[in-house]
């Protein structure tokens, strides 16, 4: 089924579509994701959403209009998805709406509300819309929130040590999994909310965010205020627990700085910065994660990710995208499947993350312009999702350049590079190395692996990234014991195979070695991995008689191949990964 989630965060500064292809298959859920989109608010409705916010005051007809124009922008943004990712062709929306209340009392949930008619967007993309998810929960006893941990649970399944998966919105909530596979979800509190609210007072609305961190970056965190802050009870109390802009909001962070007259503005986000990431990282070292992806708009915020990675000492600090869904489209594609699970008649809920009295069946159903015609229902509730790879053009376009040597942008790096190994691994060589040695190498590794062999010396390390950012493959190379120029690793992620991602980054690595002198390339490759032989076959590198029997690897054999420069034929890329 062909599924398109739409969602407006607490930023409510745009709306996130994405579409994936999902499927049953006993217990698991078989998702090919296709996609996705931002919309951002035009500035009448974003001021329209604002004004309705806590803690201002509205009317019924105001609160009528914004649920009839958000219906209207939501199904424009639907429409768009499922013309522009999803070819023409979709069976399902899922639409979270617009969180506007989230009435929480004595630390329970008594309601919420979220605006967007779904008539609207039945109306103009014809199909069925899943909606109002959030208030079955909360009818059972739980939080409503967060419903994304469903999915974190599906993705990070039991392993040896906790792990932990954080959104960066406008609030910040986890979803910690142990190795047991028990796992747990809450609010940490505010992420961007505080910080957004303090750069558009500062710029009396000029401004909505602070752009990568700029002004966090410029200012310095005031310690009596950051006290006063972390003072918030809401920390203290224990999980499952929710909170939104309720709380967190304008009102609050004013009544805060009168307490602390004259704070330049840089200085109150860089503490409001500083609070997240405090935050944040006291709620993941309580339960002693050893792994954090993030997800989020807070994640395009290299001072807040940079301030949180030093508050989670031995922890790695990565992003969904290693685990194959972007970063900014995870709750989009979290909602997607929760409206394809209802339709399943399959609950949406993980009642120990939501503190439910039980699992709970989400939404409700508007139907399209055909007669309703559910799947039968599922026979098994869902224990893993496997995420498969959508079909890429060939002639990917990709752009070049070095990876950062220092700083948040280094940091950014080193974790897609072990994204993009971590997929090309599992993806290239199952099959070709004992299963054990392939299971062993899990996202944590693969961080450790790839930050093992960062570029040093004489040894260069190049990124194939797209257009929109996306690191999807990488080489090093350097010099051999011998003294020939050597490819040392060459990995593309299994998502852009066949887009000639591994040819531009072999012929980056060979045109480097000739510039620099040298007449030869050599690199070594699995005697078994008949694929990248025959890759680097088409280019010239060809088996010299040199062989390693590489006992880490149960015992496999490696074949150094080496090709006189420059290299043949233009070639294309192997399936998955390369050396």
């Amino acid at each position: 089924m062909r599924v398109v989630g739409v969602i407006s965060g607490t930023s409510h500064d745009a709306i996130e579509t994405a579409a994936a292809e999902l499927t049953l298959d006993g217990d698991q859920v078989v998702a090919t994701f296709l996609g996705s989109a931002s919309t951002p608010f035009p500035p009448e409705l974003r001021a329209a959403v604002a004004a309705c916010l806590p803690p201002g005051a509205t009317t019924v007809g105001q609160i009528c209009r914004l649920d009839t124009r958000l219906g209207q922008a939501f199904a424009e943004a639907a429409a768009r998805a499922i013309d522009e990712i999803c070819g023409g062709h979709a069976e399902l929306v899922v639409s979270h709406g617009q969180t506007v209340y989230h009435w929480v009392a004595g630390g329970r949930a008594l309601g919420t509300l979220q605006l967007g008619q779904p008539a609207w967007i039945a109306e103009r993309t014809g199909l069925p819309v899943v909606s109002d998810l959030r208030a079955r929960d909360v009818a059972r006893g739980g939080q409503g929130a967060p419903l994304v941990s469903l999915l974190d649970t599906l993705l990070l399944g039991p392993v040896g040590a906790p792990r932990a998966a954080l959104n960066l919105g406008g609030i910040a909530n986890i979803t910690v999994v142990s190795p047991d596979g028990a796992a747990l979800a809450y609010d940490t509190g505010p992420a961007n909310a505080l910080i957004d609210a303090a750069v558009e007072h500062a710029t009396g609305g000029a401004e909505q965010l602070d752009r990568d961190g700029r002004r966090a970056r410029r200012g310095q965190v005031v310690p009596a205020l950051l006290a006063e802050l972390l003072a918030d009870p809401y920390y203290r109390q224990p999980p499952p627990k929710s909170t939104g802009k309720e709380r967190f909001n304008a009102a609050y962070l004013r009544s805060a700085l009168t307490r602390h007259p004259g704070l330049a503005p840089d200085d109150v986000v860089a503490t409001l910065t500083r609070l997240t990431a405090r935050t944040v990282a006291d709620a993941c070292l309580r339960h002693g994660v050893t792994t954090v992806h993030a997800a989020g708009g807070g994640v395009h915020n290299p001072v807040l990710m940079a301030d949180l990675a030093a508050h989670l000492p031995g922890v790695v600090l990565g992003r969904t995208d290693e685990l194959g869904i972007p970063a900014g489209a995870k709750e989009a594609f979290a909602f997607a499947l929760l409206g394809f699970l209802t339709v399943h008649g399959v609950p949406g809920t993980v009642p120990s993350c939501t503190g439910a009295s039980g699992p709970s069946l989400l939404g409700s159903l508007t139907p399209g312009r055909l007669p309703l015609r559910l799947p039968p229902p599922a026979g098994t509730v869902p224990r893993r999702l496997l995420l498969a790879a959508a079909p890429r053009p060939v002639g990917t376009p990709v752009r070049l350049r070095a990876v950062a040597a220092t700083g948040p942008t280094a940091m950014a790096d080193l974790t897609a590079m072990a994204r993009v190994f971590h997929a090309a691994w599992h993806g290239a060589y199952r099959g070709v190395l004992p299963d054990d040695v392939v299971d062993a190498v899990d996202p944590v590794r693969a961080g450790v692996i790839v930050g093992a062999g960062a570029a040093t010396g004489d040894v260069s390390c190049t990124l194939a990234e797209t257009g929109a950012g996306t690191v999807v493959g990488w080489v090093r190379h350097g010099v051999a014991p011998d003294g020939s120029a050597q490819v040392h690793s060459l990995y593309v992620d299994p998502a852009y195979a066949g887009g000639g991602v591994g040819r531009q980054l072999l012929r980056h690595a060979a045109v480097d070695a000739a510039t620099r002198g040298h007449t030869e390339l050599t690199l070594w490759v699995f005697e078994a991995n008949a694929a990248a032989r025959r890759f680097y076959a088409r280019h010239g590198l060809r088996p010299d008689g040199g062989r390693l029997r590489a006992a880490e690897f149960g015992d496999q054999v490696e074949l150094r191949l080496r090709s006189r420069l420059p290299l043949a034929g233009p070639g294309s890329q192997p399936g998955a990964g390369a050396g």
